[in-house]
């Protein structure tokens, strides 16, 4: 499934919860930690679980961020959600693989408890912490159940020390956001993106989405369902990339029936890696209409 578009949503808001699921957000993300006070964590908890059992997702992933993986509460979380059978918890400021591992041993007692396949429930981690940068590709693969990365840029700047720009390519982030893309292509997992802050900012918003899909990864958090059509586009191919694509494809195809492996497209020479670059291209498009090129 396509993660173009993570949205975040408060646990205790069940009217925010199912306008997030018509939102058009691949993956509709339940908030447990930071965005729930520490007195309301319990009824924080019974509230997701309610919302996982009865709001109809319209086929979206729904994922939920559970307390720290160390915390008491990150135990409880797991214990009381697996009920619900979300697709994946959400793991913040992870800065161990060992981390990773610990959790999979709960969901996998909380899956037999509930009856569930084991396995079921995948897992994801927040990079927020320069410890969890700095082992990040053991991170990747800590364990069979990781299928995502998700970079967290404003908690890591307070140990970082960076000074965030948020104009859109924040290129102070370059480098972690480089090195998590990696980790995760390496590891054949998922990578998304930090929430563009400004969430009223539609340009910015779209801005911050282009640069992100430009760099690889795969998605974007949103903080606003506002943010979900720009980030939307900003991951799908433009219809350049589509005509590029068939033509690419075209070219070759041609070039194959003559015993040739390289062929010349719009002006440019293209041989295998160009056919991969374009399949995935119509994989993305998959759904949309584009006009014959002229």
């Amino acid at each position: 499934m396509r993660r173009r578009t993570k949205l975040i949503t408060p646990a205790l808001r069940r009217d925010l919860l199912e306008k997030a699921a018509q939102s058009g957000a691949d993956v509709i993300h339940i908030e447990l930690e930071d965005g729930v006070a520490p007195h309301q964590k319990e009824a924080a908890r019974e509230a997701a679980l309610r919302a996982l059992k009865e709001i109809d997702w319209n086929g979206r992933e729904v994922w939920v961020r559970i307390n720290p993986p160390t915390s008491a509460e990150a135990q409880a979380d797991i214990e009381a959600l697996t009920a619900g059978a979300p697709h994946a918890v959400l793991i913040p400021k992870v800065s161990d693989p060992a981390e990773m591992t610990h959790i999979a041993e709960l969901l996998a007692e909380a899956e037999r408890a509930h009856r569930l396949r084991d396995g079921q429930i995948l897992i994801a981690a927040v990079i927020e912490r320069i410890t969890g940068l700095s082992c990040v590709e053991e991170i990747a693969t800590a364990d069979p159940r990781m299928t995502a990365l998700v970079l967290g840029t404003e908690d890591m700047s307070v140990e970082y020390g960076y000074r965030l720009d948020r104009t859109g390519e924040s290129l102070e982030t370059l480098y972690l956001k480089s090195r998590c893309i990696l980790a995760a292509r390496l590891a054949g997992i998922d990578c998304i993106d930090a929430a563009h802050f400004y969430y009223r900012d539609a340009a910015g918003t779209k801005r911050a989405a282009d640069w992100a899909a430009q760099l690889g990864f795969s998605g974007k958090t949103c903080l606003s369902p506002a943010q979900v059509a720009p980030v939307n586009e900003a991951f799908a191919p433009t219809a350049e990339e589509i005509h590029w694509a068939r033509s690419v494809l075209d070219a070759l195809d041609v070039a194959a029936s003559n015993d040739l492996t390289v062929a010349v497209s719009q002006g440019m020479m293209v041989d295998a890696p160009h056919a991969v670059q374009a399949r995935r291209i119509l994989e993305r498009a998959d759904g949309q209409t584009v006009e014959p090129a002229p």
